[in-house]
């Protein structure tokens, strides 16, 4: 069993919450395994990104949640992704800041809580090997 599978899954009382902040994406699907590159624009993204990961977290181990929504609507999906932060991106020009955050899947989850910035996450299968 690898060290993140435990993290999510406890062999007495089987899968663990997780609380973990929030990335709302409306384009796109992040799925385990796979590599997105997300541009930060909105304001409940940038404040999760400085509130939660920028100079906060080790980098390659800041773990959140991405949850999806359609643009025009509130409703968040029930189902979100877990996944891991590799980088955090950062240029400027002309007192313009932009971020981009690259994340890696590690697995789905399904949304017990949604709120911002923390939202409290179940996983929905583990993904093997270690992180």
């Amino acid at each position: 069993m690898s060290l993140f599978f435990s993290t999510f899954y406890d062999k007495c009382t089987g899968p663990l919450l997780m609380e973990l902040p929030v990335l709302l994406l409306t384009n796109g699907v992040l799925l385990p395994n796979a590599k997105l590159k997300v541009p930060v624009k909105s304001k409940t993204n940038l404040a999760t990104l400085d509130r939660f990961i920028v100079n906060k977290g080790i980098p390659g181990k800041s773990l959140v949640l991405v949850a999806y929504r359609v643009e025009k609507e509130k409703k968040v999906f029930e189902t979100g992704t877990v996944a891991l932060v590799e980088q955090v991106v950062c240029w400027s020009y002309n007192n313009f800041v932009q971020y981009t955050i690259h994340l890696v899947g590690v697995s789905r989850a399904k949304i017990e809580k949604f709120a911002i910035p923390i939202s409290t996450v179940q996983q929905l299968y583990a993904i093997e090997g270690g992180i």
